[in-house]
């Protein structure tokens, strides 16, 4: 607070990087204005806010975007390194994935290079499955504190006081046979799909807590699996890729759940 308020060491750099990063955005939305863009999918987030909170300040526009930025950076590239991980070690659910972009999207051998929209996405019921696989296995926050507001009995019959500190291991709870079967700690990007047409599945959220559950509930879930499928569909279509060997998956001590030496691969265009 007081190198803040005299705007001097780390508190000043930071407060010009933040009038540098409030000046972009808004250049973008005046930009965006001035060309009368109207975006009919969301292939770019900026616009897609700027559609659905046109009657706000761009304030509130600006605050809600890099909000969305900042909370899903380090989630995200957790999940998608743990995500391309487990396909190295499940090549039979990377090839899935590929087919099912080439039937369900009329993609052809040779085809360019393409952004997906997200009408597109959606009808990779598989990709979703697969991803939605590395969160129960590998959520990116494993362990979420809650501390109670008042004594209160549990569904299992546990009494709670006051203020009484809960850790949720959502890590471990993805790896229990009594809530994911015998097969849990199998990578199967089929339990999400319904037998019949192979659509998703719902699944509770107090069964898959990887975004957390009822009023505490992430409000970026939709958009950071839009951006992960994405990225996913955009690398699985267009290369192969091969983890090195003798790789290690240990996990770094942090909030965030990381491989501590990264996830080194070798990428190949497909022919």
């Amino acid at each position: 607070m007081f190198l803040n308020r005299l705007q001097i060491g780390n508190e000043k750099h930071l407060i010009n990087v933040a009038k540098l990063r409030d000046e972009l955005i808004y250049n973008l939305m005046k930009e965006n204005r001035e060309k009368q863009i109207e975006i009919v999918d969301d292939s770019m987030l900026i616009t897609g806010f700027m559609r659905e909170y046109r009657y706000k300040t761009d304030k509130l526009i600006k605050d809600t975007l890099f909000n969305l930025m900042v909370a899903g950076r380090d989630t995200t590239s957790s999940a998608l390194t743990w995500f391309f991980y487990l396909l190295a070690k499940n090549p039979v659910a990377e090839y899935e994935i590929y087919k099912e972009i080439q039937d369900q999207l009329g993609m052809k051998k040779g085809d360019k290079w393409k952004l997906f929209s997200s009408d597109e996405l959606k009808k990779l019921c598989y990709l979703h499955g697969a991803l939605c696989e590395a969160l129960r296995l590998f959520p990116p926050v494993p362990i979420n504190p809650r501390t109670t507001k008042e004594a209160d009995i549990l569904p299992s019959g546990i009494r709670v006081n006051k203020n009484t500190k809960i850790m949720l291991h959502l890590y471990a709870m993805g790896r229990m046979e009594t809530i994911w079967g015998q097969d849990c700690l199998e990578f199967k990007p089929e339990r999400w799909l319904s037998r019949r047409g192979g659509e998703i599945k719902h699944v509770p959220s107090y069964k898959f807590s990887a975004f957390h559950a009822g009023p505490k509930a992430c409000l970026g879930k939709d958009i950071s699996l839009l951006q992960m499928k994405i990225v996913a569909a955009s690398i699985i279509y267009n290369y192969t890729f091969e983890v090195m060997r003798g790789l290690r998956d240990t996990q770094n001590a942090s909030a965030i759940l990381q491989l501590k030496y990264g996830l080194i691969v070798t990428l190949r265009k497909r022919n």
